[in-house]
């Protein structure tokens, strides 16, 4: 039996534990996500001259019916003061007592009659939540529907997309929101980005350099696009061991950081740090504006898009089969560019010298990536290799609105270009193709 004396002593220590046990109990469930929705509003409308506020609203996706107070945004052209934003900007939708919610996004610009605001243009969507999950929802402010207000029933259309032309109004979409894993949720806030050219990719790629790990971080994006530049400091876990230096012989030169930006257009990744032995430098994935996706009669110049390869935008009628085009018959992009319009992911090289294992990688890649969630039952993966010169990057991925890019070959690429094709193929983007379910093969054989 314990003394008087210990007693006190094992309380204290019996309520140390209980203490620490609770402390973990909350830390833990702060790692669990709400239910709940981020919103990161886009556009690539000139503020001032096209877009001066932006006026959201929360209504009963069944009724229309309108939830709480409408939120107004002051938009900002340079640095903002406290009562404004620039674009991006991004808030949160809480779960009330319904499932599923419309948002409407009404932008206002130039000064009507008498001096008063006008409504220019008006993006609408259904969204649903996810039971103890925080979801991404991207909107979209585009040059396409620009004065073109839809009534209540409605929203415009970008680009072509069920049925509906560009820049015309159709039936409210249902996108399919994607996780945000927890902590993520403030990497989506850019209510005040970084201006031009400051600090992109600085603190990214030299310590994985510094540590001596096999490669630099991660580029940060590039400029301020509200895209490509929301985690400038993506890649700095890249390599942070203590002693990784010492393993690593003299470790990379790294700290190159990320290539400065082109202002307002969707940027393209940073080139991170040269890192650890080889040089070997796996650029990642980066989200561009999704552009108009007229048809065309011929190619367009390179400078008619905003990555590289491109990823949407006008492109030509006829698309390729999904098969492997080679150096003496490659897909050009004005063809592939319609592949991505259908769901396809575009696997592509560029080594004029010839490079027989990263084909080979691309080979494995496709025989063992999962079955194409839209055409499985055709037996078809709508995935094709060509050659494209018209990049920096050995190593790319395409689909509608997003690119991949690397410099490396090893098991890690083929790993990261699966996870790319499932993320982003078909019905399960984020930000889907706009004609997400067609399977057939193209008439441009390799």
């Amino acid at each position: 039996m314990p003394s008087m004396r210990a007693r006190p002593r094992l309380l204290a220590l019996a309520l140390a534990f209980a203490l620490a046990f609770a402390l973990a109990a909350c830390s833990e469930e702060k790692t669990v996500p709400a239910t709940q929705v981020v919103v990161s509003v886009h556009s690539n409308l000139e503020v001032g001259a096209q877009l001066s506020r932006v006026d959201v609203e929360v209504r009963d996706a069944a009724r229309g019916k309108l939830v709480g107070t409408p939120r107004v945004f002051k938009l900002s052209a340079g640095k903002p003061d406290d009562d404004e934003v620039s674009l991006p900007f991004s808030f949160t939708v809480a779960k009330g007592e319904a499932e599923r919610f419309r948002l409407d996004v009404i932008g206002y610009g130039p000064l009507g009659p008498n001096g008063a605001l006008r409504s220019v243009i008006e993006r609408k969507v259904v969204a649903r939540f996810r039971t103890r999950e925080t979801l991404l929802l991207q909107v979209f402010l585009d040059r396409a529907c620009f004065d073109n207000v839809c009534t209540d029933a409605s929203t415009c259309y970008p680009e072509r997309e069920r049925g509906v032309d560009a820049g015309d109004c159709g039936a409210l979409p249902e996108p399919t929101l994607v996780a945000i894993d927890p902590g993520d949720e403030s990497d989506v806030w850019s209510g005040k980005p970084t201006a031009p050219g400051q600090d992109a990719g600085q603190d990214d790629g030299g310590a994985a350099g510094r540590d001596g790990s096999a490669a630099g971080g991660n580029g940060g994006s590039a400029g301020t696009d509200p895209d490509a530049g929301e985690r400038p400091d993506a890649g700095a876990d890249a390599g942070t061991g203590e002693d990784g230096g010492a393993l690593a012989g003299s470790g990379g030169s790294g700290g190159t950081g990320g290539s400065a930006g082109t202002g307002g257009t969707a940027g393209s990744s940073g080139t991170g740090g040269t890192g650890g032995m080889d040089g070997c430098v796996p650029t990642g994935e980066t989200m561009f504006q999704r552009l108009a996706g007229d048809h065309v009669n011929e190619p367009q110049a390179p400078s008619a898009y905003n990555s590289r390869p491109p990823s949407s935008g006008m492109h030509c009628p006829d698309w390729g089969r999904w098969a492997e085009f080679t150096p003496q018959n490659p897909l050009s992009a004005c063809h592939f560019l319609h592949n991505l319009e259908h769901g396809a992911v575009v696997l592509l090289y560029n080594c004029p010298s010839g490079c027989p294992e990263l084909v080979e990688l691309l080979r494995d890649v496709i025989a063992d990536a999962p079955l194409d969630p839209n055409c499985s039952g055709l037996g078809i993966k709508r995935l094709l290799i060509t050659p494209y010169a018209d990049m920096e990057a050995t190593l790319a991925a395409t689909t509608w609105g997003y690119t991949w890019t690397s410099n490396c070959v090893d098991d890690q690429t083929h790993d990261e270009l699966i996870a790319f094709i499932t993320a982003h193929w078909g019905s399960n983007a984020a930000e889907g193709a706009p004609e997400p379910t067609v399977c057939e093969h193209g008439e441009i054989l390799p």
